[in-house]
């Protein structure tokens, strides 16, 4: 199993201290795991976000000014204008990696950082949860998968199963054992599901969640 990337967000520490490189001298470039204390992320390949890739005259003379206005709390454009002094804060850099294949069953698995919450528990970056035993899990899941339906003739010659909704759906039914210690029961793991994708809360309950495999 090859990690391919890094989690690109404000409480990696390979991040952290390549935002202290690019920002010498500046200590709010990273605060409360978050970049100028307001943003998670660190590398952002999608249109937005501008606020911490421009020129802070930006927020001030042109983001503040729009309708509907930024989506941010008022205080945070106050932020922005007198933390950021040496943009851009966020990139589109990926990690790029090369791997050679040797001829043996091989799979990817790509994901956003809402599986990791899934599988680890919404604290599992302030729990130090090694995102490599994360990875390991979802491919011995995915390949005990592929491996059980190739042993079935019968299975073997039907449409593909979708990976990524499997490993989705598993990830939704929680960790191996309930809160207690105890084996979660299928009733409790139903019940599970059911409140993450139809109960409404106040506050986020689960972030966005983005999963694709492709079995090479």
């Amino acid at each position: 199993m090859t990690v391919l990337s890094t989690n690109h967000n404000a409480a990696e520490p390979s991040e952290v201290a390549r935002l202290k490189l690019e920002h010498p001298g500046e200590e709010s470039v990273v605060e409360n795991n978050r970049v100028l204390g307001l943003i998670a992320v660190t590398r952002v390949v999608t249109i937005g976000d501008y606020q911490f890739k421009l020129p802070s005259i930006y927020t001030k003379r042109v983001f503040v000014l729009t309708v509907p206005g930024m989506n941010r709390p008022g205080h945070h454009a106050q932020m922005i204008q007198d933390c950021s002094l040496t943009p851009p804060y966020v990139n589109g850099m990926p990690d790029v990696n090369y791997v050679k294949l040797d001829g043996t069953k091989a799979c990817l698995i790509l994901c956003s950082d809402g599986l990791l919450d899934l599988y680890g528990g919404q604290d599992w970056q302030e729990k130090h949860v090694d995102i490599a035993e994360l990875c390991k899990m979802w491919v011995e899941l995915v390949g005990e998968r592929i491996d059980s339906r190739s042993s079935i003739p019968s299975q073997s010659s039907e449409p593909s199963e979708n990976l990524a909704l499997f490993l989705l759906s598993q990830g939704l039914r929680g960790p191996t054992k309930t809160f207690t210690g105890n084996n979660w029961t299928d009733k409790e793991a139903l019940n599970r599901k059911s409140s993450l994708l139809t109960l409404e809360f106040k506050d986020k309950w689960m972030d966005d969640t983005t999963v694709l495999v492709e079995v090479l």
